[in-house]
């Protein structure tokens, strides 16, 4: 082949591979264009909302600024007043410049208070404003919170109270002495029984002849009598309170009824009743020494244990060994003095304080307690010294001259007489509008057994 001929071929093959780059070229340019393109139109939107921003921003931000260099300068202007001497031009005090650079850092933002140092900075400043003026009352300042569920005028009548069906009722204690004691009833105005108390003669031996000439005595009986007394309670309601209650007020008052004659009686079995001169006594009670004095001749515990001179209508009463308190001692003086036939039944009655100085008493060497109290089943009393220890809140605390303490057989020793139960007149006639309910029961107590108990007196 030629030179020319191979040159030819050459710049043929030189050609079409210029040609395909050119080729490559276009195409790459026509993905070039296209892209382009579409960033273009990209860029167009995004630019033009960016620009929608920038300008809404813009105008926003010269809004504030505006409200800014309005605020300043009024703030200025409010502390260039502050800081003006007044009409005469007198200079201002100290304590006024103190005041106006105070309020001034405050308007201006020299300095930055927190919500709550703000509430007080200006309670602080406008108190010592007022003063300054020569007012002598505190200035106040109310912030306004809106609506409140608790002041009506700020819209708290809208806020309903839930009324729940719960009644809210304070424990009132009392002696619960019906429940140890003999209760029974009557048709009667008064009961009466024969007491047998004193032995006369004894029972002898005899031979086969029967000596007749040594007549034997009865033994002495007497009687007893035991008074009924009225006690009674009243309520008043209006008729349209009754009417419109939510709550049913009759249930409520005839409970409030027995409770009070529940609370009355139970204080007056221990320390007695107190009626009219011209009335009988119902109802004693155990404790009251006038309604029961002590035995004239009370048992001794010195040395040999010597038993007292028993009394109808008299209630033996032992001393306590030392002036102002009890100790061991006294406990088992009234546990030995009382006769077996009383123990299976006896029962010690004092008040919560009571027995707790009892509880207190200790050993004086190792402080260890002396009294040991024992728990019966749940919800049975304690017992000391093998009694059970009946809470009665009516007895008197230990004190000097206090019958403190009473233990024994109440159920032999003291017994209730109800002639009837509670009765309630509801009475709509003597006050027009109101109803009166008129309760009244009618009972009587007294002791009928004048060794089963005993008393203790504090000395």
């Amino acid at each position: 082949m030629s030179l020319e001929t191979e040159l030819k071929a050459g710049v043929d093959k030189m050609i079409e591979l210029t040609t395909k780059q050119r080729e490559e070229v276009n195409k790459h340019d026509e993905s070039i264009n296209l892209l382009s393109d579409k960033i273009d139109a990209f860029d167009k939107d995004k630019i033009e909302k960016m620009t929608t921003d920038t300008v809404q921003l813009a105008e926003t931000v010269q809004s504030i600024q505006v409200q800014i260099e309005a605020n300043k300068k009024a703030q200025e202007e409010f502390a260039a007043n502050l800081l003006r001497s007044d009409s005469n031009g007198t200079s201002i005090s100290q304590d006024q410049q103190d005041f106006m650079l105070d309020m001034r850092s405050f308007f201006t933002g020299e300095v930055e208070y927190k919500k709550e140092d703000t509430v007080k900075l200006i309670e602080k400043e406008c108190i010592r404003f007022s003063q300054l003026q020569g007012h002598t009352s505190r200035m106040k300042i109310k912030f306004s919170t809106g609506l409140l569920s608790g002041i009506n005028s700020d819209g708290g009548f809208f806020v309903l109270p839930d009324r729940l069906p719960i009644e809210v009722m304070r424990i009132f204690e009392t002696s619960p002495i019906r429940q140890n004691v003999r209760v029974t009833t009557t048709v009667s105005n008064r009961v009466v029984m024969p007491i047998r108390d004193n032995l006369s003669g004894e029972a002898r031996w005899e031979g086969e002849i029967a000596d007749t000439t040594n007549k034997q005595k009865n033994s002495a009986t007497g009687e007893l009598k035991i008074n009924v007394a009225k006690l009674t309670v009243e309520h008043q309601a209006t008729e349209d309170f009754l009417a419109d209650s939510v709550v049913d007020v009759e249930r409520w008052i005839l409970e409030d009824i027995a409770e009070r004659f529940m609370l009355k009686e139970n204080n007056s079995f221990v320390t007695g009743a107190v009626l009219a001169p011209d009335i009988e006594k119902g109802v004693k009670g155990f404790m009251n020494e006038t309604d029961y004095p002590d035995w004239a001749v009370p048992s001794t515990f010195t040395g040999t244990i010597v038993k007292g001179v028993y009394e109808r209508n008299k209630i033996e009463t032992i001393p306590t060994a030392s002036a102002g308190v009890i100790v061991l001692d006294d406990l088992t003086n009234m546990n030995t003095i009382l006769l077996s036939a009383y123990k299976p039944n006896s029962r010690w009655m004092m008040t919560r304080q009571t027995l707790g100085a009892i509880m207190k008493i200790k050993e004086a060497s190792t402080e260890r307690p002396l009294i040991a109290f024992d728990y019966m089943a749940e919800g049975a009393p304690m017992t000391l010294l093998g009694s059970p220890v009946i809470i009665t809140p009516d007895f008197a605390e230990i004190g000097a001259n206090a019958l403190a303490i009473a233990f024994g057989d109440f159920t032999r020793g003291y017994l209730i007489v109800d002639r009837a139960g509670i009765t309630i007149l509801r009475d709509i006639y003597t006050k027009r509008g109101s109803v009166l309910f008129y309760a009244r029961k009618r009972l009587g107590a007294g002791v009928t057994s004048f060794d089963s108990f005993k008393r203790l007196r504090v000395g």
